[in-house]
C-alpha cells in the first residue's frame, strides 16, 4: 500500500502530493522517511513541503533522523517547530 501511495508523490497535482504526506505520516510508515525528506526540501509547492514536514515529525525519531541527515549534506530549509 505505501509503494502505491509513494507514486502520489510524483504526481503533477499539488493537492495529491500534500495528501500522500499527509496519509502516510497518518499511517505511520516510516519506510517512507527517505522520500518525505526529499520532498520536505525539494518540492516546488510550499504546501507540499509543509505536509511532507509534518509527515516526517509525526514519524518520529526516524523522521527527524532522516532530516538531519540532510542538512549535514548541505540541504538547508528544513525547521522542525
Amino acid at each position: 500500500m505505501v509503494d502505491v501511495g509513494l507514486e502520489y508523490l510524483e504526481s503533477s497535482s499539488v493537492v495529491e502530493r500534500e495528501a500522500c504526506c499527509v496519509v502516510l505520516g497518518l499511517l505511520g510508515a516510516r519506510e517512507s522517511t527517505e522520500e518525505l525528506a526529499f520532498a520536505a526540501q525539494t518540492d516546488k509547492s510550499p504546501v507540499v513541503r509543509r505536509a511532507a514536514k509534518e509527515a516526517l515529525i509525526l514519524l518520529g525519531e526516524e523522521g527527524h533522523h532522516h532530516q538531519l541527515t540532510l542538512s549535514t549534506h548541505g540541504f538547508q530549509g528544513l525547521t522542525v517547530n
